[in-house]
């Protein structure tokens, strides 16, 4: 953890409320106080697996600044990074002093480590990403991809049945989550798990997450056409 206390001018104290007024998103979290640093752990995983972000304490969620004690705050985050993460979540602190009130500000960047997993209430290790203002827990196939893409391994396009079946699925629902692909391919979980993760690192398709789960689509360069039809030649 690097650790900052910051003398903010007024520059900067402008910087820090234009932030606030943004309200939270993908980007920005607040909390008005943190006392659970397993709940906190959410956050700071979902951040460091998807696109980094700001975690802004003392802050009510209408952006009103009600101040904390600094102590108490940066010793949950430390618990919430290293003991309810694995593997421990890089981070760092700046403290801001707006009049009589100090702010915590946590700045989680997109960790080269994901997927990070936290402790949940069941004692199950979770992954989870950031989607708009919430954070979601990552789904199986998901964490399977970021595993994948980390390993130095060569992926080629296959023409078989089953990769074909799933490219028709996606290609023809354009849109569809993995639940969608098991129900209406009835390949096997692990099967549709690894064919996917294959086409999205050659980058055949695509996925976006949503709170109701990631939805995959075929990329616009990739032709399905040509692919059926070189398929038909093996």
């Amino acid at each position: 953890m690097n650790f900052e206390r910051h003398k903010p001018t007024q520059t900067s104290l402008e910087e820090l409320f234009e932030l606030i007024r943004k309200g939270e998103n993908e980007y920005l979290d607040f909390k008005h106080r943190i006392d659970d640093a397993r709940k906190i752990a959410k956050t700071l995983s979902a951040f460091a697996n998807t696109h980094g972000g700001i975690l802004l304490i003392g802050v009510k969620d209408n952006g009103k600044i009600i101040g904390v004690e600094s102590d108490e705050e940066i010793f949950v985050l430390d618990a919430a990074a290293n003991y309810y993460a694995r593997p421990k979540i890089p981070y760092s602190i700046r403290l801001w002093q707006v009049k009589d009130k100090i702010v915590v500000e946590a700045l989680i960047q997109k960790s080269n480590l994901a997927p990070h997993f936290v402790k949940n209430e069941k004692n199950t290790w979770c992954a989870y990403a950031r989607v708009g203002d919430k954070n979601i827990a990552l789904e199986s196939i998901i964490i399977h991809i970021m595993k994948a893409s980390k390993q130095k391994s060569t992926y080629k396009l296959q023409y078989g049945h089953d990769e074909y079946t799933v490219l028709s699925v996606i290609n023809n629902k354009k849109n569809v989550y993995f639940s969608q692909i098991t129900e209406l391919t009835l390949l096997p979980h692990n099967k549709i798990i690894n064919i996917l993760t294959t086409l999205i690192l050659l980058k055949v398709v695509s996925y976006t997450l949503t709170e109701n789960g990631a939805v995959f689509t075929i990329n616009e360069k990739f032709d399905f056409e040509e692919y059926n039809r070189n398929r038909k030649r093996f």
